[in-house]
């Protein structure tokens, strides 16, 4: 690839990231400022609009942060589902919304919450300057404690985590990938994505977890597992806001053990044959050229969905046996010249299927 075409393609990659992101934000202007604008309707006397009714107004916006938050999350889920509809593509398959493991989903959600309150309980720690934590409060009060509590976890916990991982994770990573390495692409992604959370603390401390978000998202090829850990983040929130300050420095503690233990589960534990087989896109770092096969002619049977049961019990039977290979312990004839089983090798083999 020459020169010019490279920066022609990592520009246009920029272009169609950034177009998400401005569809993001448009639909939240747009439902914004149609609220302002019926709220102002009803509000103006004799054809004017004093400084007391603009501020009465903007309270009024906030008071209603988030439903409008909630209505321009789902505007932007539908708006990006038409655009890639007319366009004659899947939108799942556009923003990576493929299977993984259902068995996997406990140690996502774990991770989601820990993070939360591992990162919470460290800015609480952190000597942070007054105005600092004050601008960070403020930005979000607006979202807890004006409306019911179950229509502020719909809202900000499930549908906001659900659209932020569709659009940054799934559009933007995918579309920077075309053109830039894996690094570059988190780097990039994670930076968007903090920029738009507004003031400094929560600008850094976004990017760091959208940083997290995007690895997950290049090991699996997945928004799921992100999309379940950013709304477990999401929705610790409103149980540390409910949470007896006795109770914070062990949770804390609880938290850090917790995040090292699902960090391993999920980026460095190898994979077992159920996940190949459920995971249909991940990437996984396989040893030899024989799971390499493997792998690929489960995802051939999922895309022509032809993955029976019965391929499956064929297919991790060969994968059990490469495994042997590797194990520590090799297996000593018997009289007859049959292998005779290692116990230890067994129960491994049994463990490694199991295992999420």
């Amino acid at each position: 690839m020459t020169p010019e075409r490279s920066r022609t393609g990592a520009f246009s990659a920029v272009i169609h990231a950034l177009f998400y992101v401005f569809l993001f934000f448009g639909c939240q202007y747009i439902v914004t400022m149609g609220y302002m604008t019926a709220l102002m309707a009803g509000s103006m006397t004799g054809g004017t609009f004093d400084e007391t009714a603009v501020m009465q107004l903007l309270e009024q916006t906030l008071e209603q942060a988030v439903m409008i938050s909630l209505i321009s999350n789902l505007l932007t889920i539908l708006v990006i589902c038409l655009f890639q509809t007319m366009r004659g593509r899947n939108p799942a398959k556009e923003c990576g919304l493929y299977p993984v493991n259902l068995l996997r989903c406990p140690t996502f959600l774990l991770f989601g919450a820990a993070l939360n309150v591992f990162v919470s309980g460290t800015i609480s720690f952190l000597p942070l300057p007054e105005e600092v934590l004050a601008a960070f409060e403020n930005q979000y009060a607006a979202l807890y404690g004006e409306t019911p509590l179950w229509l502020e976890i719909l809202s900000i916990a499930v549908i906001t985590g659900i659209t932020e991982e569709l659009v940054f994770r799934g559009f933007v990573n995918s579309r920077l990938s075309r053109a830039f390495p894996a690094r570059s692409v988190i780097l990039l992604s994670s930076v968007i994505f903090g920029l738009a959370h507004g003031v400094l603390l929560a600008v850094v401390y976004s990017a760091l977890l959208g940083m997290v978000f995007c690895i997950m998202y290049e090991k699996f090829r997945s928004v799921i597992p992100s999309i379940l850990t950013h709304v477990a983040f999401n929705a610790t929130s409103y149980l540390l806001a409910a949470m007896d300050e006795r109770w914070m420095l062990p949770v804390y503690l609880f938290s850090i053990a917790a995040v090292l233990f699902c960090a391993y589960r999920i980026f460095f534990r190898r994979p077992n044959f159920y996940d190949i087989a459920t995971d249909m896109v991940g990437e996984y770092p396989l040893r030899d050229n024989v799971e390499r096969e493997i792998m690929a002619e489960v995802r051939r049977m999922q895309e022509d969905g032809n993955l029976s049961p019965e391929a499956i019990d064929r297919l991790a039977e060969a994968w059990e046996q490469n495994e042997r290979k590797y194990d520590k312990k090799a297996p000593e004839p018997s009289e007859n010249g049959a292998e005779t089983p290692d116990n230890d090798n067994i129960n491994d083999n049994d463990n490694n299927t199991k295992e999420t």
